[in-house]
């Protein structure tokens, strides 16, 4: 995984020390932060392309996944790896390569998708169960 620090550029072009913070701005493909393979926070540094490697349809997919109504978290964190895994075998990488980027992709979302997840699913409104008693 990438991780730049002050004074470097970001795999997606961002510049960390345009006194920007990672969630204000646009991305240099004129999408805002969050587009694509990773969160407004960590987009900066998770890169929606290796080399020839274009991630980002199955990065948008993902994020698709994760917003439907029907989808379970685990089954779009598989998806991610199996799309990361594709795009690098379109771009002829040895199946060792692609397997090990896709693996590292769902591992990432697997570790710390959670709050993406969750923040766009609806959280279930609390009703008391019937039997409660209340002592006023």
């Amino acid at each position: 995984m990438f991780i730049a620090m002050g004074g470097y550029s970001s795999m997606n072009g961002g510049d960390f020390d345009s006194g920007e913070s990672a969630g204000d701005g646009m991305r240099s493909d004129g999408q805002s932060y969050g587009y694509g393979c990773g969160t407004a926070f960590s987009d900066p540094l998770v890169p929606d392309t290796i080399g020839n490697m274009n991630f980002l349809p199955a990065c948008v997919a993902h994020d698709q996944c994760y917003t439907a109504a029907t989808s379970t978290r685990s089954a779009c964190d598989a998806g991610l790896g199996t799309g990361v895994q594709q795009a690098c075998a379109d771009a002829g990488y040895p199946a060792l390569v692609c397997v090990i980027i896709g693996v590292t992709y769902q591992s990432g979302v697997i570790l710390f998708g959670a709050g993406a997840y969750n923040s766009k699913t609806a959280e279930p409104e609390y009703v008391p169960p019937v039997n409660d008693f209340y002592l006023y």
